[in-house]
């Protein structure tokens, strides 16, 4: 409770708008927060949420939370953790000198695979839902559920994902997630990275028109269509495999 005071304080003071962004969305079909701790905590407004639209938001007048349509601007506020300060001190002197991460000399740290064509790094997870896969992405150095601009790109993603050639079945062991998803029944798709939308590479008679696939797969073998075609499957089913994509070191 405190934590949501102080943001609808501090947001007073800084924007002009009625509300703004904050971590919650409905984007699996429950509420939970973006960086996947628990949601133990909720301080809807009078009728809320109202589950028409996906994306939760602070209203600055008194705290409360509203839904609204992810795609809206807004003002956000952003949360990070401190990260812990490494020392050493010396047996002569009280002097403490701060040591400073340095980036590693490699584009990309283990096990992240670079890709010079994009200046990216990717990594496969394993058995996880299509948000908490995005999560686990964006914890280990700010990635996402990766976004595809290209069939170089989506060549090079599916060869990275260990698909068992020997598996007879088009079922979630064999598909893998990555950042494609929709919140207008398939009426349109956006990456969860914000890039645009200028490449798709669907399967035949995909994407479905279900109402409830909203989030993008890529297809192993046996499933129909071509290596790596994609497909649209609900968001909290458990795949075999995840994308994850981030910026390579500058």
């Amino acid at each position: 409770m405190f934590e949501n005071l102080f943001l609808s304080e501090k947001a007073h003071t800084i924007f002009t708008s009625d509300n703004f962004w904050f971590g919650a969305n409905n984007l699996v079909g429950n509420w939970s927060w973006m960086d996947n701790t628990p949601f133990d905590f909720s301080d809807w407004g009078k009728g809320e949420p109202k589950n028409i639209s996906n994306c939760g938001a602070v209203r600055i007048q008194d705290g409360k939370w509203i839904t609204d349509d992810c795609f809206n601007a807004k003002p956000f506020i952003c949360k990070t953790y401190m990260p812990p300060i490494l020392s050493t001190t010396t047996t002569t002197t009280t002097k403490t000198t701060t040591i400073k991460p340095t980036p590693s000399a490699q584009p990309c740290s283990d096990p992240w695979k670079y890709y010079d064509k994009t200046k990216s790094c990717y990594k496969i997870l394993n058995n996880l839902n299509w948000q908490d896969a995005n999560n686990a992405c964006f914890k280990d150095g700010g990635g996402h559920l990766a976004s595809i601009h290209s069939l170089d790109e989506n060549i090079f993603i599916t060869n990275l994902i260990p698909f068992n050639p020997n598996y007879h079945q088009c079922s979630n062991p064999n598909l893998a997630w990555f950042g494609l998803y929709t919140v207008d029944n398939e009426a349109s798709w956006n990456w969860i990275d914000n890039t645009p939308f200028n490449f798709s590479d669907w399967a035949p008679g995909r994407p479905g028109d279900s109402g409830f696939h909203n989030c993008g797969l890529l297809h192993g073998t046996n499933c129909g269509a071509s290596y790596g075609k994609w497909g649209d499957g609900m968001c909290d089913a458990i795949v075999g495999y995840s994308v994850c994509k981030k910026p390579a070191f500058s």
